[in-house]
């Protein structure tokens, strides 16, 4: 396929798929061979750069070079032996932030994709590749002492970059990796409990249509960073645990966020922008991270309609996400990418693997490099590179991809 094909912008957001009737047109050039190819030349371009002076010095997975390591961890195990001399540099990346991470402050250290909890996530991993050793007994200790500072009222945030969404998802990675529990059900169950309970607070103060909701920085966040959607999606990830109130509160808070999917099959960004303008097409905000949350509600709560909105989300994210802002996972095309990749994990659509490929094959033209903003740190994981590194090694084994430290339990 000829790789100089055009992209033009629909608005200045988005640009138009040129696979828009098309799905197999985009998805052809996309071989096993192609992503190795183009895995391994975005590895060495990545792994070739000196560490990132935007990304140094930030904290946490999000921006910070422990996301650049992490990025690194998953393609060299799709590439084998033929990339063993990443070790050296992932362990630089990882050095780097460390000495940043130990001077964070105490209510700063359960900061998940953002602070101290995301690098300590990343490292386990890390040191398991490389080692392929892992101390379970210290990573629970870990884990133990923060559960004082996740459980106190003043910390303020719940969401997945900051707050105690994030906790879970951390747990959550780090099983998926490892396979056993970092803590006991009873001490999940005090954060869920916690997470319950200041739910129904907020709601019954400001009087909403949802059982369970929450603020960050005064305003009530949809989507999976900074909203409902992420902290509904860990706590449904962690169903079992929940007593049968709970588990009324969130169902009804999930069908009141599945109400709320515009027409076009996006979601709003917030509270205030029900029924108002439909904009953001990210995982950040809007359909690309609720669909993540539907999936899940799909898995736990077995009911169609949830598939069935998700389905809808990919429909409007294949028309829309193509996205200007760059390649990365939390407002770029890698992240909407994901979208298809997750759905195609969970349905075996044929459809949903050829779309995954197509938006694999736009982010790697070199028309999109070109036509495409360059984000602020242009190697992240989540805003940049590093990113489309992620969902390039996915789409390699899509039956195992995983949206990067935002584990879905498929079995």
């Amino acid at each position: 396929m000829d790789s100089s094909i055009a992209l033009n912008l629909e608005n200045e957001r988005h640009f138009r798929n040129p696979f828009l009737e098309n799905v197999a047109d985009g998805a052809r050039a996309v071989s096993r061979e192609w992503l190795l190819q183009k895995l391994e030349t975005l590895t060495e371009r990545i792994s070739s750069q000196k560490i990132p002076k935007e990304e140094n010095g930030k904290i946490g997975p999000y921006v910070g070079s422990s996301g650049i390591a992490y990025s690194l961890v998953k393609a060299s195990s799709k590439l084998g032996q033929s990339q063993s001399n990443l070790s050296d540099y992932i362990r630089t990346l990882l050095a780097t932030e460390s000495d940043y991470a130990k001077k964070s402050s105490d209510s700063h250290k359960c900061r998940y994709l953002t602070g101290p909890l995301g690098f300590f996530t990343v490292r386990a991993i890390a040191d398991f590749y490389l080692t392929n050793e892992t101390d379970v007994a210290s990573l629970s200790s870990h884990f133990r002492k923060l559960l004082p500072t996740v459980l106190s009222s003043n910390i303020e945030e719940f969401e997945m970059l900051n707050g105690r969404a994030g906790f879970l998802a951390s747990l959550l990675e780090l099983r998926t990796h490892f396979g056993q529990q970092l803590l006991s059900d009873s001490e999940v169950r005090q954060v869920l409990d916690f997470m319950v309970k200041s739910g129904r607070k907020y709601s019954e103060k400001c009087n909403s249509s949802a059982s369970l909701m929450y603020e960050w920085h005064d305003k009530e966040y949809l989507g999976a960073a900074h909203g409902v959607s992420g902290i509904y999606q860990m706590m449904l990830s962690f169903w079992d645990l929940l007593d049968a109130s709970a588990k009324s509160n969130l169902k009804q808070s999930v069908d009141w966020l599945m109400d709320t999917q515009f027409p076009s099959g996006n979601f709003p960004s917030s509270s205030h922008r029900i029924g108002g303008k439909d904009e953001l097409v990210h995982w950040c905000h809007g359909a690309p991270g609720v669909l993540q949350m539907l999936i899940v509600a799909y898995l736990v709560l077995k009911n169609d309609k949830y598939l069935k909105s998700a389905e809808k989300c990919a429909k409007l994210i294949w028309a829309r996400g193509i996205l200007h802002k760059g390649p990365g996972i939390c407002h770029g095309v890698a992240g909407n990418g994901y979208a298809f990749l997750l759905l195609y994990r969970l349905t075996q659509n044929e459809k949903y693997l050829s779309m995954a490929k197509a938006f694999a094959f736009i982010l790697m033209v070199p028309s999109f490099g070109k036509s495409a903003r360059t984000p602020d740190h242009k190697w992240s994981l989540f805003e940049g590179w590093s990113g489309a590194l992620c969902f390039l090694a996915d789409l390699l084994e899509p039956e195992k991809a995983q949206f990067p430290l935002v584990p879905i339990c498929f079995n």
